[in-house]
């Protein structure tokens, strides 16, 4: 029995309550409301009562409690009631009891005892609610709740387990009854989640509505002691008994290894990337040395200057993989810091005078795959050296303009301006005097995109292409 309803029951004086008085306000009550006597038998039912049995207080007096209850529930309701007259406590009992039409409705009773004024017992009075739209609630919460495939567990507001299913008992390796009736800090961990408390009764009432994967973990104890990570899904339902709260969990102890494992192998991933780019970059700073040495032996100025072209080209190559090593994206490539190392180099390597040529770089943010950014380097290679060579005459100074970015159809645009020397008229027979264009056309191909020659101030040449992200 309850101690609530033992500490704190209420006690009848007879000779506080006048008869007809007691009988007018029972009468009146919402309630079913009953009376027994000393001997177990009941002397009144409210209208109340007997609208709901449809009986009149004649056929009721006597054996009306017990005429109407179901056969399946007599047994042990008359257990409860006898013992309660024996110790003269007050009780609470759920059964069905038989309505006017035949149909059975659940209904919670409980009863007190009741002492005349010189303190002799009198009997019991009782009062019944009609329960049955609550219970079938909470059984179609408990076969939805039964069906999940997540532990779950129904708690009440004063903190006790009031439903499970067999995954939770899974999960912790409780029974089912050893947990119903249970406070839920029975489960918590002796460690906090970082930045909240335990698993218990304030962390649910106090917690919004959580999804299954919005994040909200917190660590949980099994009925061994054992601790396990969970994710924990919270929601607030109205069960028709008061407000409650729903807990989703779910083991997520193989989904932690399983990313630890994968984290393991992508950073070794990334340490292999970054010796083979590493490794890339010093054997193509080879090469470059060796084609410098090369050229320092050649005496021919048109074989020399093929020379230096080829040596250049190496160290676009080189430079993108730098780039690559010095980041912690080995997939994508930082255009601009891969320009800002390149230009100057480039303006040095031409032997063009200091302040007279201007380089403005337009690409922030911009990062293109390696397979798209070691085209587009050389491209930037050949058609800056164009410019350093041919757009401005001895003497002369004036801006090259790297720019990157999207168009409005969605392409990525690469284009290299100058406002040197305007291109002649035939620009055709430029493209096939001249090496660098030639291979600026080949490189556009070999990325899907195309070359597009303006020869306005300033002229600018342009490479469109699909691939890559900005």
């Amino acid at each position: 029995m309850p101690d609530s309803l033992v500490a704190g029951a209420p006690v009848l004086r007879e000779e506080e309550q006048p008869e007809q008085l007691f009988r007018n306000m029972a009468n009146s009550a919402p309630v079913l409301l009953w009376m027994a006597g000393t001997d177990g038998l009941c002397s009144f039912f409210n209208e109340t009562w007997l609208s709901f049995t449809g009986r009149s207080l004649d056929q009721e007096r006597g054996v009306g409690w017990a005429e109407g209850v179901h056969p399946e529930d007599f047994e042990t309701c008359m257990d409860t009631y006898m013992q309660s007259f024996r110790v003269r406590a007050a009780f609470e009992m759920i059964y069905r009891l038989r309505r006017h039409d035949g149909t059975y409705r659940w209904i919670l009773d409980r009863g007190v005892p009741r002492y005349l004024p010189d303190g002799q017992f009198a009997g019991y009075i009782g009062s019944c609610a009609d329960i049955t739209d609550a219970r079938t609630q909470r059984e179609r919460l408990r076969q939805v709740v039964e069906c999940s495939p997540s532990a779950t567990l129904l708690v009440s507001a004063e903190g006790c387990i009031v439903l499970v299913n067999a995954q939770a008992e899974h999960i912790f390796g409780y029974a089912r009854e050893e947990l119903l009736g249970q406070p839920v800090e029975v489960l918590a961990s002796d460690v906090a989640a970082p930045g909240q408390g335990g698993f218990g009764t304030e962390f649910l009432l106090q917690a919004k509505a959580h999804p299954l994967g919005s994040g909200m973990e917190i660590s949980l104890r099994r009925k061994d002691g054992g601790e396990f990570p969970a994710e924990v899904a919270v929601s607030a339902i109205d069960t028709g008994e008061g407000p409650m709260v729903l807990a989703a969990i779910m083991d997520i102890s193989e989904r932690r290894e399983r990313m630890a494992r994968i984290e393991a192998a992508l950073r070794e991933k990334d340490l292999m990337l970054g010796e083979i780019h590493h490794r890339v970059k010093n054997n193509l700073q080879i090469i470059h040395s060796l084609l410098e040495m090369q050229s320092r032996r050649i005496e021919d100025p048109v074989v020399r200057e093929a020379l230096e072209g080829s040596r250049n080209r190496v160290r676009s190559m080189s430079l993108i993989h730098q780039t690559l090593y010095q980041s912690q994206d080995f997939e994508q490539v930082d255009f601009r810091s891969f320009l800002e190392l390149l230009l100057p180099m480039l303006m040095e390597s031409s032997g063009a005078e200091s302040g007279q040529i201007r380089l403005d770089i337009e690409a922030a943010q911009v990062t293109i795959p390696i397979d798209i950014a070691i085209p587009c380097g050389l491209i930037v290679n050949e058609l800056v050296t164009n410019a350093l060579k041919h757009a401005f005459p001895r003497g002369s100074g004036g801006t090259i303009r790297v720019s990157l970015g999207p168009d409005a159809d969605g392409r990525t645009v690469l284009c290299v301006a100058d406002d040197g020397v305007p291109l002649a008229d035939d620009v055709s027979g430029y493209e096939k005097k001249s090496l660098g264009l030639k291979l600026v056309n080949l490189l556009a191909d070999q990325i899907g995109g195309s070359l597009q020659i303006s020869r306005s101030a300033p002229k600018q040449f342009i490479v469109r292409f699909q691939r890559g992200k900005v």
